[in-house]
C-alpha cells in the first residue's frame, strides 16, 4: 500500500503541478451574456447577509448575487440575474427566491440554481414587492416567506409553493414585514403608519404597536422574539413586545436601514449620512464607522456578532464591532455608471459613477486609479485629451480637468457670460476636439456650447438654441460642431467662427443624442420621439429609424467603420425593459442588425475603443460591459416577435427549447410554451422551437451558454416521441435534424476531467466531467501527501456533460468523518469506464 501511495504522489506530482492559471476564474467573466467579454463593477449592493457559519456574506446586488469569503474577502460565486429578478435569499443562505421572464416566481437552490419549487403567486403581485427588500421576510427555518402585496401581506410555504395566509388590515400599502425568530409572529408596517403584529398560525391580528410609526425602514425582532425594532424617520425604537414600553436612539439624519447584533447589545443603523452604532443596554451613542460617502444599503451582522458588514452605492466593508476598525474593504461595487472614455491609446478605460472617476485596464480588467471628487455629481461625461495626459469630467455646475498619470486635479472650468453650466440629469457632455487645441462644453440647463482653447481658456458660447444642450460631438479635422438639444433641433457649428452653418428639425420632441459617422458626413440624432434620424451633411436629407424603444433614444455611437451604429434607450419609467438593450443598425439601410442584452438598468453610455475592437457599455445598474465589436455583421435579429420565442428575450435559443420541455402536457391555461396554439404544450411544440433555433442563434454548439442544463437522455426522449409524430411537415422534420444534432453535442467525443470551480476554494468546490459512454464514475480526492481523503461514489452516470452546479461532482471540503479538512493542495482522479484522469486544486482558508 505504501508503494502504491508513493507512486501516486510522484505522478500527480510529475503533472497536475504544471497546470496553469488559465484555469482559476475570472470574476470580471462570470456569467456573462452573448456577446460581452468582460464586466467591470459588480453593482450597487441592495443588501446583504451572513451564511449561518459566518464564512460566506451573500450580497444582492443590482445585477445578481455574489458570494464572498469573509475572511479574505475573495469572490466565490456570482448569481447574475440575467433578465430575472430577484427577490430575496433565505437565511440558512440554501435558497432564493426569483421572478423569471416566463412570469414563475421561483425558488431555487442557492448552491446548484436548480429549481425547487414554483409560487403559485401572480407575476404582477410579485414584481410590484420586488424592488424593495423590506417588503420581503423569510422564517427563520427558511420554510416560510411573506411578502407585502399592496395593503394585503401575502404567506408562501417554500416547500410546496402553496400560499398558505393572507393577512389583511392595513388601510395603506404595506412596506415592510419581518419574522420572530421562533416563526410565531409576523410584523408588518404600511402607509397608513401603523406598526401591527400577526399571529402566524391563525393569520390574524394580535396588536398595533403604534399608530403613528412613519418610518419606510427595515423591522427587527430579537433573538428571543420578545423585543422589536422598527425605524421612525430619524428615530430607532426598541419595543419590548409585551410592556410596549419603548427604547429611542435618535440618529442625525434619516436612517433606513437597521441591524442588531445576536446578543442583543448593539444597534446597527445607517441611511444617506453613514453608518452609526448604539449601546441598547445604557441606551447610548457609540460613534460612527465612517467611509461610506454614498450611504446605507444594508446592514448584518456575522452569526458570532463580532463582525459588521455594511454595503452602500460605494462600497463594501467588514468591520471589527468590539475595536470599530475596519478588516475589510471588497472592491467593485458601484452606483450607476454614467461617464465612460476610452484613453487615444486604448489601454485605459475611464468609469465614472458619482463622486468617483475610475480607471481600468480593458486588456485585463485590472483595476488601475480612482479619482474622487469633492462634491455630488452625475458625472454624465468624460473625455480624454488627444494625448491621453488629461480628463476632462463634467461635475456638478463646473468642468474639471485630470492629470491621468499622477492621478491629481489641475483645474476647473466653470460658465461664463452668466450662462452657468449647471447640473443636469446625465446630458451634460464635455469633448475634447481630435486635434487637441480646445475642450467644447455643454449643459441641457444651458442654451450655449461653450469652447475653451487649449483647454484653459473660454473663448466662445455658440448661441442658437431654444432650449438646454443636451449633446455634442465635433468632426475628426475639429472644424465641425454638432450639437443637440430640449428644443427638438440639431444645429452645426463652423468652430472657426462660431457661426451657425446648419439646422436639421425633424424630431417631435427633444433631442438626446448626437454622433458624427468618422468622416463627418452623417449625423445621427435619437430624440425622446424614440426615433434616431440620419442626415446627410452635405445635402441636409434624412433617413428615419424607427427604433422600437418606448420612452426614447438615449445614446448613439458609430463604428469605426462607419457601418454600424449603436443605441440605447429609454429610463427607468420604460416599463418595456428595452432600455437595457443595445441595438445595431445598419447605416446603410437602416435595419436592425443585431441585439445585445446583460444590462439590468438604463443603458447610460455607449463608447467604441479607439481600435474598435471593443464596445463599452455603462449602465445605471452599476457596471460597464465590454461587448466584442468584431462580430457586429455576423449575427441578425428579426425586430417581429416569434412565436418560437417563448420566454420574449429577443432571440430563439436553447433557453426556449428548454422552458417549452418545462411546460410539457400544460392544457389547463394559455401558454407561451403552446407555439403553435393547439390548446396543449406536446412534443410538436418542441420541435417548431428546435427547427427556429437555426434562425436564431445557429446550430447548438458545445459552447451554447444552457447546453449542460440539457441531457442526452432527455433530448433521445425528445426523439422518441418526435418520430412517433403523424405529421410529415418540413419545419417539423427540421427539428427533429435539429434534436439529432444537438444530441450529439450532449455526447462528448470522449472522457475528460475538467478544472474544478472555484479554485482556490472555501469551503465548498464543484468538479465537472463528461463521459463518451456510461460508466460507474467515482472521484477519489488525495492530499499533497498522497493520503486518500474523500471517495465520491457517483453511481452509474450517462454519457453527458456534467459541468453546471446541477450536474457536477460536489465536495463539501470535508474528510470521510465530516471533518473540514485543511488549508493547503489536493488531487482528484476520476475512474470511469477503465479511465482515469488527474487534476489539482487549492483549499485556501
Amino acid at each position: 500500500m505504501k508503494n502504491i501511495k508513493l507512486s501516486l504522489l510522484a505522478l500527480l506530482l510529475i503533472f497536475p503541478l504544471f497546470l496553469s492559471s488559465v484555469f482559476a476564474e475570472d470574476y470580471t467573466r462570470w456569467d456573462l451574456p452573448e456577446g460581452a467579454i468582460s464586466r467591470f463593477g459588480k453593482g450597487s449592493v441592495e443588501n446583504l447577509m451572513f451564511s449561518p457559519d459566518g464564512n460566506r456574506l451573500i450580497v444582492e446586488s443590482s445585477i445578481g448575487l455574489w458570494i464572498y469569503d469573509t475572511h479574505t474577502g475573495v469572490e466565490l460565486d456570482f448569481i447574475g440575474s440575467g433578465t430575472s429578478t430577484f427577490i430575496g435569499v433565505s437565511p440558512d443562505a440554501r435558497t432564493y427566491i426569483s421572478l423569471a421572464t416566463d412570469g414563475t416566481v421561483q425558488v431555487r437552490n442557492l448552491t446548484t440554481n436548480s429549481v425547487k419549487a414554483i409560487l403559485k403567486a401572480d407575476a404582477e403581485d410579485i414584481r410590484r414587492i420586488s424592488y424593495s427588500a423590506n417588503r420581503v421576510s423569510f422564517s427563520a427555518d427558511s420554510k416560510m416567506f411573506a411578502c407585502g402585496v399592496g395593503e394585503d401581506i401575502q404567506l408562501w410555504s417554500l416547500t410546496t409553493g402553496e400560499q398558505k395566509a393572507t393577512f389583511t388590515g392595513h388601510a395603506g400599502y404595506v412596506y415592510t414585514v419581518a419574522f420572530s425568530p421562533d416563526g410565531t409572529t409576523l410584523a408588518s408596517q404600511g402607509y397608513d403608519k401603523t406598526l401591527r403584529l400577526w399571529n402566524v398560525t391563525t393569520a390574524t391580528h394580535k396588536t398595533t404597536l403604534s399608530e403613528y410609526a412613519r418610518g419606510y425602514g427595515r423591522l427587527l425582532f430579537s433573538q428571543d422574539s420578545s423585543k422589536l425594532i422598527s425605524v421612525d424617520g430619524s428615530t430607532i425604537v426598541l419595543w419590548d413586545i409585551e410592556t410596549r414600553k419603548q427604547q429611542k436612539f435618535r440618529a442625525d439624519s434619516e436612517t433606513y436601514h437597521i441591524a442588531l447584533s445576536p446578543d442583543g447589545s448593539t444597534i446597527a443603523g445607517g441611511g444617506y449620512e453613514g453608518l452609526h452604532l448604539w449601546n441598547t443596554v445604557d441606551g447610548t451613542y457609540i460613534g460612527e464607522l465612517p467611509g461610506h460617502i454614498e450611504g446605507i444599503d444594508g446592514i448584518a451582522f456575522s452569526p458570532d456578532g463580532t463582525t459588521l458588514a455594511s454595503g452602500g452605492g460605494d462600497a463594501l466593508f467588514l468591520w471589527d464591532v468590539k475595536s470599530g476598525a475596519r478588516k475589510l474593504s471588497i472592491k467593485g461595487h458601484t452606483m450607476g455608471v454614467s461617464g465612460l472614455a476610452f484613453s487615444p491609446d486604448g489601454k485605459t478605460l475611464a468609469t465614472a459613477s458619482r463622486e468617483e472617476i475610475h480607471l481600468w485596464a480593458p486588456a485585463t480588467a485590472e483595476y488601475k486609479a480612482g479619482l474622487y471628487l469633492a462634491d455630488w455629481s452625475s458625472n454624465s461625461s468624460l473625455a480624454f485629451s488627444p494625448d491621453g495626459n488629461t480628463l476632462a469630467c463634467y461635475s456638478y455646475s463646473t468642468v474639471l480637468l485630470w492629470d491621468v498619470s499622477r492621478g491629481t486635479y489641475v483645474a476647473t472650468l466653470k460658465g461664463y457670460g452668466g450662462d452657468r453650466l449647471n447640473t443636469s440629469w446625465g446630458f451634460s457632455e464635455v469633448v475634447f476636439s481630435p486635434d487637441g487645441q480646445f475642450l467644447a462644453g455643454a449643459s441641457d440647463t444651458s442654451t450655449a456650447v461653450h469652447i475653451w482653447r487649449l483647454g484653459r481658456t473660454h473663448t466662445a458660447a455658440f448661441a442658437g438654441h431654444t432650449a438646454g444642450v443636451t449633446s455634442i460631438d465635433l468632426s475628426q479635422d475639429s472644424r465641425i460642431l454638432v450639437s443637440g438639444s430640449h428644443d427638438g433641433t440639431v444645429r452645426l457649428w463652423d468652430v472657426a467662427s462660431g457661426n451657425q452653418i446648419g439646422l436639421f428639425t425633424g424630431h417631435t420632441d427633444r433631442v438626446y443624442d448626437v454622433a458624427f459617422n468618422p468622416d463627418a458626413s452623417i449625423v445621427a440624432s435619437g430624440s425622446e420621439d424614440n426615433t434616431i434620424i440620419l442626415w446627410d451633411v452635405a445635402t441636409d436629407e434624412s433617413r428615419v429609424i424607427h427604433t422600437g424603444y418606448t420612452d426614447g433614444v438615449n445614446r448613439l455611437a458609430f463604428s469605426i467603420d462607419g457601418r454600424t451604429l449603436v443605441s440605447s434607450g429609454g429610463n427607468y419609467e420604460d416599463t418595456s425593459r428595452r432600455f437595457w438593450e443595445l441595438r445595431f443598425w445598419d447605416v446603410a439601410t437602416g435595419d436592425l442588425k443585431l441585439i445585445r442584452t446583460g444590462h439590468r438598468y438604463t443603458v447610460h453610455n455607449i463608447v467604441f475603443s479607439p481600435d474598435g475592437k471593443t464596445l463599452a457599455s455603462g449602465s445605471w445598474d452599476g457596471t460597464v460591459l465590454l461587448w466584442d465589436a468584431t462580430t457586429l455583421s455576423d449575427g441578425t435579429v428579426d425586430p417581429v416577435q416569434h412565436a418560437e420565442d417563448v420566454n420574449r428575450d429577443g432571440v430563439v435559443d436553447l433557453q426556449d427549447l428548454i422552458f417549452v420541455a418545462s411546460q410539457l402536457g400544460q392544457s389547463e391555461r394559455e401558454s407561451d410554451a403552446d407555439v403553435n396554439a393547439d390548446g396543449i404544450v406536446n412534443i410538436e411544440d418542441i420541435l417548431l422551437v428546435a427547427a427556429a433555433l437555426e434562425n436564431g442563434s445557429g446550430a447548438p454548439s458545445s459552447s451554447s451558454h444552457p447546453i449542460d442544463l440539457l441531457t442526452a437522455a432527455e433530448v433521445q426522449d425528445w426523439l422518441s416521441h418526435a418520430r412517433q409524430v403523424s405529421s410529415n411537415t418540413p419545419t417539423l422534420q427540421k427539428g427533429i435534424a435539429m434534436l439529432e444534432q444537438l444530441l450529439t453535442v450532449l455526447i462528448p467525443e470522449k472522457t475528460v476531467l475538467l478544472p474544478n470551480y472555484p479554485n482556490p476554494f472555501n469551503p465548498e468546490t464543484w468538479i465537472p466531467y463528461q463521459l463518451a459512454n456510461a460508466a460507474e464514475v467515482t472521484l477519489r480526492i488525495y492530499s499533497a501527501t498522497g493520503h486518500l481523503v474523500r471517495v465520491l461514489k457517483l453511481g452509474h452516470q450517462p454519457a453527458g456533460i456534467y459541468q453546471n452546479r446541477n450536474r457536477a461532482a460536489y465536495w463539501d471540503g470535508k474528510n470521510e468523518r465530516g471533518e473540514p479538512v485543511a488549508s493547503g493542495v489536493y488531487f482528484y482522479t476520476l475512474s470511469a469506464e477503465g479511465i482515469t484522469a488527474t487534476r489539482r486544486m487549492v483549499i485556501r482558508k
